[in-house]
């Protein structure tokens, strides 16, 4: 039988976190013009100094960043590739064109982004997604387990 705990967000944030790290990929689903669910692999990464969010890079002539600007719930999974942890973590997210933002992003996951170089050869043509997360699932499927977490109101916002 599954279990279901509550736990505190800000430590199943940081499970996240490292579960990104090790899957280095993860899906970004957005919800389309027409209300339908879009999933995309991408590179996300999160920053030290930020908690509680996700980045990732996009060309803002993609269709995930139009997606993003009319309708921001966006949900990220990711997984090990063994399948015994997986993670979703939602929130609402927007495109960010900051220099300073650009270049952290890019440090921390510019070498994995070879497909992304490949559709977007030019790296001044991009635009940073920020995920603030509010909730997160995490499953451990071999062990029947899942935790749950969502960040009180109080400290969300931009």
């Amino acid at each position: 039988m599954e279990s279901d705990e509550a736990v505190a967000f800000d430590g199943l944030m940081e499970r996240v976190a490292d579960l990104l790290e090790v899957a280095r990929v993860a899906l970004l689903s957005t919800v389309d013009a027409s209300g339908r669910p879009r999933a995309r692999w991408m590179t996300p990464v999160t920053l030290p100094g930020l908690p509680g969010r996700i980045f990732s890079v996009s060309s803002p002539k993609f269709d995930k960043v139009a997606e993003i600007a009319a309708n921001p719930a966006v949900s990220w999974s990711v997984q090990t590739a063994g399948l015994d942890v997986v993670a979703e973590a939602r929130g609402d997210a927007w495109a960010v064109d900051d220099q300073k933002l650009k270049a952290g992003v890019l440090e921390a996951i510019g070498p994995r982004l070879e497909a992304f170089w490949h559709a977007n050869p030019n790296p001044r043509d991009l635009v940073v997604l920020e995920t603030e997360v509010d909730e997160i699932v995490l499953s451990y499927t071999l062990k029947g387990r899942t935790l749950r977490a969502a960040r009180k109101e109080e400290v969300r916002g931009r």
